[in-house]
């Protein structure tokens, strides 16, 4: 072992090793899966799967049967694992909006599902596609014994059916709030103002006395025999005032009537103007995330009616605005026969 005391022939040596174990750690990375950080290379079973079917979806919750324990609103509430849950497709009234008359509907909507659901088993289903909303709800359909809780909010006109997005009940939820909306259940009651109404008063006007006698004979049976429920709390009215001067009330809640003269739908709201300089002037406000509340294309709708719109007046642009969420905010006003 002399010759390793010759310093020249040590430092080779040692070189030597360092550059040996260098290579053995190159190689090992390249070929060795997930070292230092190397991507692990799939199974060839499932690169296949992965090309064929995509990668695998996150199974779906169990469906219960869960305790409810609390309803928040018309449309969410929480389970005793902690868990809140949002009902698939269904568009109750918000329980914080400003307009009276839609916290009374929220409150009914709150109502009726705390009487299906609030203390009761209940067992969920899901959309594999879409389990949970941007808020981290669970998104679910919920039963409770025989009944679908979310059909039977949207059957008794409770709530709306959600159209603008896809979910597997759909066309099923669309078709029952057309049918709630025939049968003016819930949300879709009729006013005492509205346009059949004033149908039905200018027809009376065409009668003579005879006729009108007649009609109010038929009216008494009628409402002997079909009365509807009496509300349990009457919406609060909101102050009237004219449209010309909306600007001086801004940050009230009022009800404004006018003729809209002309609309305009962007695709993300619909406007609906009072006057020609709709800059400077009141303009009806629908977004476009309440477009399917509505039965028909508001700016068709409502262009050249005379129409009654209530919510809270906002300056927005340097003119007065009002946001209408509902379609009970904003009703047409038949005009008298001449």
């Amino acid at each position: 072992m002399n010759w390793l005391r010759h310093p020249n022939r040590l430092a080779i040596l040692i070189a030597g090793g360092v550059a040996l174990a260098g290579f053995y750690l190159l190689n090992k990375q390249a070929t060795t899966p997930g070292f230092m950080g190397t991507p692990r290379a799939p199974a060839p079973e499932t690169a296949q799967r992965d090309r064929e079917t995509g990668p695998a979806r996150a199974a779906p919750p169990p469906g219960g049967p869960f305790r409810v324990v609390r309803v928040i609103d018309g449309d969410s509430l929480v389970l005793r694992n902690g868990e809140h849950v949002r009902l698939i497709g269904v568009d109750a009234p918000e329980m914080d909006h400003p307009d009276p008359r839609v916290q009374q509907y929220a409150r009914k909507a709150r109502d009726l599902l705390k009487e299906l659901v609030e203390g009761a088993d209940c067992r969920l289903e899901y959309e594999p596609e879409d389990l949970r909303d941007v808020h981290g709800r669970l998104l679910a359909y919920v039963a409770a014994g025989d009944r679908l809780v979310n059909a039977e909010l949207i059957r008794s006109g409770h709530a709306y059916a959600y159209g603008k997005s896809e979910y597997s009940r759909r066309a099923q939820f669309l078709m029952l709030e057309r049918t709630a909306r025939r049968k003016h259940l819930g949300l879709w009651a009729l006013s005492a103002e509205d346009e059949e109404t004033g149908r039905l008063v200018a027809r009376y006007k065409t009668l003579n006395a005879e006729g009108r006698k007649r009609l109010l004979a038929a009216a008494d049976e009628l409402v002997a025999d079909h009365a509807a429920p009496v509300p349990d709390e009457p919406a609060p009215e909101a102050a009237a005032v004219a449209w010309r001067d909306a600007d001086k009330h801004v940050g009230e809640y009022v009800t404004v009537t006018g003729t809209v003269v002309s609309t305009y739908n962007s695709g993300k709201a619909c406007y609906l103007n009072f006057h020609k300089d709709y800059k400077k002037h009141l303009t009806a406000v629908i977004f476009a995330s309440a477009f399917h509340r509505f039965a028909e294309e508001p700016e068709r709708y409502f262009d050249g009616k005379q129409v009654r719109v209530t919510g809270l007046i906002q300056e927005y642009g340097g003119r007065p605005e009002i946001v209408v969420e509902y379609p009970f905010q904003l009703e047409t006003i038949a005009k008298p026969r001449p």
